[in-house]
């Protein structure tokens, strides 16, 4: 299958924004947006995009399975730092979650990191 094609499986089951994707993955907000146009990317930028695709799952299955544990919604955006629950970094919310009780382990973006 076609990078673009599991890029797009992973936004509709995930519900992760593709800027957020973008972000999480190369830092690059218009990633997917341009990919749709046509944009091709070197194997280096694959990989980054699929680790930070299998991080993220991995992230949101700890989160779940934690949820049932500590009583929290699940949402990491729920336990990032930031005063309107966006993670204020790459990273952040990872400590958030920790310090929750949770174990997930994110090196990149989130859901609600904005750039």
């Amino acid at each position: 299958m076609s990078l673009l094609h599991d890029i797009e499986t992973f936004i509709v089951e995930t519900g992760i924004a593709p800027t957020a994707l973008g972000v999480g993955a190369t830092g690059d907000r218009h990633l997917v947006r341009q990919m749709r146009q046509g944009r091709e990317v070197f194997s280096r930028t694959e990989k980054r995009i699929r680790d930070f695709m299998e991080r993220y799952r991995g992230a949101h299955e700890v989160t779940s399975t934690a949820t049932a544990n500590s009583g929290s919604t699940g949402n990491i955006k729920d336990l990032s730092a930031g005063t309107n629950g966006v993670a204020a970094g790459p990273g952040d919310a990872t400590v958030a979650h920790a310090e929750a009780g949770g174990a997930a382990s994110l090196s990149g973006g989130c859901e609600g990191y904005a750039a």
